[in-house]
């Protein structure tokens, strides 16, 4: 799903990651991508399946794409995009 950063106003893909602190809870996550080039390094893929995710407040937000976390490589496609916009954050 995607949506625009409501702090700097770039595009991001919304995606739901399992919380590694809380087993069974999906926080929904802003990520920049995808990217098509090698030499772009990311560390997420999404999957076609969806899972319920939670803002950081923890209200539900709805159903978004599961990302998965891979190694920090060129053959991934996705890599976040600062959530720390979401706490008011400024972009650097």
């Amino acid at each position: 799903m995607n949506s625009n950063c409501p702090y700097c106003g770039e595009e991001v893909t919304l995606a739901a990651v399992e919380n590694p602190r809380k087993p069974d809870k999906w926080t929904v996550l802003p990520l920049d991508g995808p990217f098509e080039s090698w030499s772009t390094e990311c560390n997420f893929d999404l999957l076609e399946e969806t899972h319920e995710a939670v803002d950081i407040m923890g209200e539900v937000v709805g159903e978004f794409p599961i990302a998965v976390r891979t190694s920090m490589s060129p053959g991934s496609k996705y890599r976040t995009h600062k959530p720390s916009h979401y706490l008011g954050d400024s972009h650097d």
